[in-house]
């Protein structure tokens, strides 16, 4: 018999705790466990051992060994809980059976079926071990079974002590040598020490010789190799050294007014500092000598520091980067996506990323004070964002905690924040005392988090991380991993601190497993390598801003975001002045339901003079390698509908870009750029496609290659009907720039100008444009408005061959497209279709045979040549005069002779015939 792996996975955590799936709701786990104190766990068997009926789990360690027994489903998915593990060093093991338990829980008196090896592990608070136990039939060859075991904290306890000088303004904290916490009071100009048992004493900063203290403004704070800790004097231009016994020293930077605002001990035994006024590094020697690294930018101010695993220095800066400077003074910027989405040019200071600390994974972790965002960049500058759940918290200092997270303060939230390393997790936690402002924090000697309380209330906080869990506060249930690559969104019920996006839930006292928002979602699937599915349940109809959702929403790679099959229409409420989604790398789809779309809704509320661009509903670029959009409509937003930068990029059926532009007139339904585009356009009888409404284009189309493909567009009796539409814009229906273009069954009814629109044809513009089965009709304009200019003053001929409308009368070469139609039936202002050529030269025939021309005209446009029509003769079954009756309009020369067979002056050519 082969044997069966199984996995299992274990965990502990206490009440109220945010995290308590910190390091195991991530969807690699088959299963999260939380339960009770201690050495409490829960286990998740995903799949039972063939044919067996009882899995009897021992942990041994500190001389006890726990051993229990659970009941199996075959071939299904258990939860078991386990009780009592001795915390230190433990064994563990695993037999199984073909029969089931006994009453008490206690493994059958029979011989086991299934056995494993003994492995060992370490059991402690906040450290995630994974463990493989090898279980094999008895008499079979060994199969694997993963068992992760985790025991984050419960929820922390915050202290808080007064400092001695009212109004100080405690602003940054350290730990000294001397296991005391030193800060800096900005507002008195002191330093200030604390024990870890409360004690405070502050130290006057000698004035500079320029000023009183109110010159000085000690500013952040860090521990110098050399026992004494060295602090920025921002308003003096100094960096200052305190000895433990409280002597104080400064020396003045070179750089005269030079701002030193950030410290942090790096390479070269040196103390590291950056200058925000005079947009520099420094580097101070613990003499009191000065190196200074001019920022190679023009304008990044730098602002706080940190050194780095990889033996650089990194710094924050006020426009949204994170910098890198090796300690030879080489300099790189990444910027920051969050940041840069959110900052506003106007208004100064919302460009800024702020705190910055090196985190125990070996990568850099900063603060996003404005954008909401905790970040972390890797050595090699890859950017990873994490939204903070409380609304403008504005996230100040960051520092490594001694549980293996990243702790940080929210000065507009009054909380301190904790983020997990392995998961993204984020819990707050509530100062209290209110409008603390709490800024900078360090992990204190006695395992604690110390924070200094910027605010007027003058106080430094304490946060234990690991305070007591009692049994009264076990949770009932616990939540489960992702399975099957599915994230469940849940608007309702969903809780994005603990939920794991599984949506099950296994009591109904436990909050659901799935998640409240897409973001968080986003964030639990990380970067996938195999497709993941985000998809949102039905219960509310609206989700955005107010229910928690930070934009814009970045999906990964390989990750649809759709609706579940039961689910009615959901809205997807964008904040005015955001984008709404951002595919840019790998392959991924938003997906909506037939009659049930997703909706995305912008909430533009910005006039012209009030515009500062790039807000769409739904934008493609970057390393996107394919995209999909299906049953989903975007609307009200300031600028177009969907931006496609690059890839291949499948839209429809049932794709709705109407009605966008709000208050920005020229902007599009869907607006595509860049010549690595490829682009398909589909619709259904049920599900049409429409690009409807815009105060601009329905469709600007600026790429590689588009394609259009619906239903014959049909006219009857003034009643137009299409599966793909670009109806009552306030431009054209569409416009073609480059690339080239295959449309089948578009109707373009209704725009203020032309129903398609194109004005140059060339080798490096429109290469190519095949039309067939489509409806041009009820423009302002013309059906088709076809511009060969010769804007560079070059002549030529007009080289029509790229456009081709029909080669025959009838059959498959045959056009089928109407660009005009009967008296009464929605013509065309102008001409069906209207050709401006160049003023000299001989064009190319145009091929259009097959098609409906009727009741045209064509405004006036000067200096043109004709068309030759001699390719148009089985539009009609007549001619006249060796000049074809076609719905054409070629506005004539001024002056000369007659071409074509046409007469100088003739310009427009109507007929009333039909196909």
């Amino acid at each position: 018999m082969k044997p069966s792996g199984i996995r299992i996975v274990i965990g502990v955590v206490g009440v109220a705790s945010a995290l308590v799936a910190a390091a195991s709701c991530s969807a690699s786990r088959q299963g999260v466990v939380v339960a009770e104190k201690g050495g409490t766990a829960t286990a998740d068997l995903a799949v039972a051992p063939a044919g067996a009926a009882c899995l009897e789990i021992s942990v041994t360690g500190s001389g006890t060994t726990v051993t229990q027994g659970f009941d199996l489903a075959p071939e299904a998915n258990t939860t078991f809980y386990l009780s009592g593990l001795p915390l230190g060093s433990v064994l563990f093991s695993a037999l199984a059976y073909n029969v089931a338990c006994t009453d008490a829980g206690a493994a059958p008196q029979a011989p086991a079926t299934w056995l494993s090896n003994q492995v060992s592990a370490t059991l402690s608070q906040g450290v995630v071990v994974d463990v493989t136990l090898q279980m094999v039939p008895a008499n079979s060859d060994a199969g694997g079974a993963n068992v992760a075991v985790n025991f984050p904290h419960c929820a922390p306890t915050i202290a808080e002590f007064d400092v001695l000088t009212a109004g100080a303004s405690p602003l940054d904290i350290t730990t000294g040598a001397d296991a005391n916490l030193w800060f800096t009071e900005f507002a008195a100009s002191k330093i200030g020490q604390i024990s870890i048992g409360g004690t405070v004493h502050e130290f006057p900063v000698a004035p500079d010789a320029g000023g009183g203290p109110d010159a000085i403004e000690p500013f952040a704070i860090a521990a110098g190799p050399d026992g004494n800790v060295w602090f920025t004097e921002v308003s003096a231009g100094s960096i200052g050294k305190i000895t433990p016994a409280g002597a104080v020293s400064s020396y003045l930077i070179p750089s005269k007014n030079g701002g030193p605002f950030g410290i942090t001990a790096g390479p070269s035994d040196n103390m590291w500092f950056t200058e925000n006024n005079s947009n520099r590094i420094g580097a101070a020697s613990l003499g009191g000598s000065f190196q200074e690294f001019p920022e190679p930018s023009a304008y990044h101010p730098p602002v706080a520091i940190a050194a780095g695993s990889d033996g650089n220095l990194w710094y924050t800066d006020s426009e949204g980067n994170v910098d890198r400077m090796t300690p030879a003074g080489s300099f790189r910027s990444f910027t920051v996506p969050g940041i840069a989405a959110f900052a506003d040019a106007a208004t100064p200071g919302t460009g800024e990323s702020y705190g910055i600390a090196a985190g125990p994974d070996g990568n850099i972790w900063f603060t996003e004070r404005f954008a909401n965002f905790i970040g972390k960049i890797t050595p090699a500058g890859m950017i990873t964002e994490f939204p903070i759940p409380s609304v403008n918290s504005q996230p100040y200092g960051i520092a490594a905690g001694p549980d293996g997270n990243l702790w940080f303060t929210e000065q507009a939230a009054n909380n301190i924040g904790v983020i997990s390393p392995a998961s993204g997790m984020i819990a707050e936690y509530p100062i209290p005392t209110g409008g603390s402002s709490p800024a900078g924090l360090t992990a204190g000697p006695d395992g604690n988090l110390w924070f200094a309380e910027s605010g007027g209330v003058g106080k430094i906080g304490r946060v234990t991380p690991y305070a007591t869990c009692t049994d009264a506060s076990v949770p009932a249930a616990s939540c489960v991993a992702v399975s099957n690559g599915i994230f469940i969104v849940d608007a309702v019920n969903g809780v994005d601190s603990t939920g794991t996006g599984s949506g099950i839930s296994t009591a109904g006292t436990t909050p659901s497993c799935a998640v409240k928002t897409i973001t968080r979602a986003t964030q639990l699937a990380g970067s996938p390598t195999t497709p993941v599915t985000i998809e949102i349940l039905a219960g509310a109809t609206t989700l955005g801003a107010a229910t928690g959702e930070v934009f814009p929403i970045t999906l990964p790679a390989n990750t649809t975001l759709a609706l579940s099959p039961d689910a009615g229409p959901v809205t997807i409420s964008v904040p005015s002045g955001e984008n709404g989604f951002l595919m840019t790398s790998g392959a991924s789809a938003i997906q909506g339901n037939v009659g049930a779309p997703l909706s995305i809704v912008g909430n533009a509320a910005v006039t012209d003079a009030g515009y500062v661009g790039g807000y769409s509903g739904v934008e493609i670029y970057g390393n996107i390698t394919s995209a999909s959009l299906a049953n989903v409509t975007i609307t009200g937003f300031l600028d177009d509908g969907l931006n496609v930068e690059s890839g291949s990029v499948t839209i429809g059926p049932g794709f709705e870009a109407n009605g966008n532009g709000v208050s920005k007139s020229g902007t599009d339904g869907m607006y595509v750029g860049g010549s690595s585009t490829n682009v398909t356009v589909t619709g259904s009888a049920l599900a049409p496609s429409t690009f409807n409404g815009n105060t601009g284009l329905g469709i600007y189309w600026g790429g590689g290659s588009l394609s259009i493909t619906g239903s014959v567009a049909t006219v009857d009796a003034g009643v137009f009907s299409g599966t793909v539409e670009t109806n009552g814009n306030g431009g054209s229906g569409i416009e073609l720039a480059q690339g080239q273009a295959t449309i089948t069954g578009l109707l373009s009814f209704g725009n203020s100008q032309y129903g398609m629109y194109t004005d140059y044809v060339g080798p490096t513009y429109l290469t190519g444009l095949t039309v067939r089965g489509s409806t041009f009709l009820g423009n302002g304009l013309s059906g088709l408005e076809v511009e060969v200019l010769d804007y560079s003053g070059n002549s030529g001929a007009s080289n029509l061959s790229p456009l081709n409308f029909g080669t025959s009368a009838t059959g498959a070469g045959a056009g089928g497209n109407v660009f005009q139609a009967p008296l009464g039936q929605g013509n065309n202002s102008a001409a069906g279709i209207c050709l401006a050529l160049y003023a000299s030269g001989t064009a190319t025939p145009l091929q259009a045979e097959g098609n409906q021309f009727q009741q045209g005209s064509c405004e006036t446009l000067s200096t043109v040549l004709f068309v030759n029509p001699a390719n148009c003769a089985n539009n009609c079954p007549h001619s006249s005069g060796g000049v074809c009756d076609v719905g054409f309009s070629v506005p004539a020369p001024d002056g000369g002779a007659t071409d074509g067979g046409i007469p100088d002056g003739g310009g427009v050519i109507v007929s009333n015939c039909s196909l």
